[in-house]
Parts: C-alpha cells; structure tokens; sequence
C-alpha cells in the first residue's frame, strides 16, 4: 500500500513577523518608530480578534474592512489610518524580501489596497 504524505503549506504569520521586526527596530535604536508601530500592530490584532494570521489570508476585502474599523472605532483622521496600512504594507514588504511569501499574495498598489496620503486641509502660504 502506497503511503501518500500531506505537504503541509508554507505558512508565515504577520504578528509572529511583526514580533521580529519590533525587535530588530529596537536593536537599530530606532525607538520613535517602535512607539508609532507597536499601536498599529496592536489595532490590526483587535480587529481580527485572533492570536494570528498568515500573510496569504490578509486580502484586499480584510483591509478595506480594517481601513473601516480603524475610522469607526479608533476615531482618527485618514492620514492616521494610511500611517496603519504602512505598517502593515512594510510586513509584507519585509516578508515577500525574506522570501517567506510569494508576491501574488501582496494586498497593497495598484487597483489595490491605495496608501496614498489625503490632501491636507492646512492653509498654504501664498508667497
């Protein structure tokens, strides 16, 4: 009788991820970056109420659904949610480069997941 394995799939986890890249920005000293991400990460966590998920489950339909959470729920302007989505975009920046998840799994760039940053609302000087 042929004996047939079951190849489990490669599957890298963000907040398992995000752990280590916390921790390499701490080692680099970078502590304003450490303070701005650490909030970002924790709010994507509450969103999904889950100890973690893989990189391949992270599709454009979850983040338009976070992008809403995060204004409803966290009350913050849309520069603010971008500043979230960057954080999430620099993850699977960082593991598509370590070759821990293929490209055809990336949410973020054109038609798309956008990050583009609002036009502000401040007074230009007319110099």
């Amino acid at each position: 009788m042929a004996r047939t394995h079951i190849r489990p799939q490669n599957r890298f986890f963000i907040f398992n991820q995000a752990d280590l890249f916390i921790d390499h920005l701490r080692k680099q000293g970078k502590y304003n970056r450490v303070n701005t991400d650490i909030p970002h990460i924790h709010h994507f966590r509450d969103f999904l109420n889950i100890a973690d998920i893989s990189f391949q489950e992270i599709t454009v339909p979850l983040l338009e659904r976070y992008r809403t959470y995060v204004k409803s729920k966290r009350k913050v302007s849309d520069c603010t949610i971008v500043n979230h989505l960057i954080t999430l975009h620099t993850l699977h920046n960082k593991a598509i480069a370590a070759g821990l998840v293929d490209y055809k799994h990336y949410p973020f760039g054109k038609e798309k997941i956008n990050m583009k940053f609002p036009e502000s609302s401040g007074l230009r000087s007319t110099k």
